[in-house]
């Protein structure tokens, strides 16, 4: 008997528990919107274009009814701005609709061959330009025929002679992360430049060097002997003596002096 009487509680505590949630859901859906908070950390887009956006497609959110704003497209009208990694949109039981905006973040600019520029970022996806601002990050020109289209590139192992030329930008995008995260040539290099025969050369902030790298072969070694060199050797010649670094040579570094004639 105790055991039906048991059965009996639980069956009642859940329906109990059934009315009490479609209740709160009934109440919520009927809630209007009082308020829309935007959390955006995105240099390309701030919340008067993101409102624009959402107004354009959707109308004005406050007032409305929570049951009619369908925050799963707006989320995915966030997310197919080609400047947004990621984009949330939820409802609270309050009437608050928040969205939260994660931008893409460019690590390198491309200038190629076609007369096209283009980002790419830390994920390795090509986006657009921005007309509102630019970022920061390396530039890249000279002999690149890559275009401007929906792919992604990897970073590659520099050490794989297999893998490592797959593509162009590949090489580029794994170069660039290189740089990105040494801190010594993130402050030593500005721009890199794709010669005529495919071999990268890197221009620095300081002295009016180029510093031929050749392909990212040995990538971490050549490095290593760029910094030993910028420490030891032009602490004695000083950084103006000379005009041309030859990194490309496995365990040799040839430098060219500017002629003063």
């Amino acid at each position: 008997m105790k055991k039906v009487y048991k059965i009996l509680f639980w069956l009642v505590s859940l329906i109990g528990i059934g009315i009490s949630m479609s209740f709160v859901s009934s109440s919520r859906n009927s809630t209007p919107c009082l308020s829309v908070t935007m959390n955006i950390n995105n240099i390309f887009i701030d919340k008067n274009d993101l409102d624009s956006l959402i107004k354009i497609r959707f109308g004005i959110l406050k007032g409305k009814s929570l049951e009619d704003i369908k925050t799963s497209q707006i989320e995915n009208l966030i997310i197919n701005n080609p400047f947004v990694q990621e984009g949330k949109v939820y409802a609270t039981i309050d009437g608050e609709v928040s969205i939260d905006v994660q931008q893409r973040v460019p690590l390198l600019r491309i200038f190629n061959t076609q007369n096209q520029s283009f980002y790419v970022d830390n994920n390795g996806n090509l986006m657009p330009l921005s007309e509102k601002t630019s970022a920061r990050v390396i530039m890249i020109n000279g002999f690149i025929y890559d275009t401007y289209r929906n792919r992604n590139v990897k970073v590659l192992d520099w050490n794989d002679t297999v893998t490592r030329n797959k593509t162009i930008l590949d090489s580029l995008y794994t170069l660039a992360n290189f740089i990105h995260n040494d801190n010594f040539l993130n402050a030593l290099i500005e721009q890199v430049y794709v010669n005529a025969d495919g071999e990268i050369e890197l221009v620095p902030y300081i002295g009016k060097q180029t510093i031929l790298l050749g392909d990212i072969s040995n990538m971490d070694l050549k490095f290593k002997e760029l910094l030993i060199l910028y420490k030891k050797g032009f602490s004695k010649s000083g950084w103006s003596a000379y005009n041309y670094i030859n990194l490309k040579y496995k365990n040799q570094i040839v430098c060219t002096k500017i002629d003063r004639k």
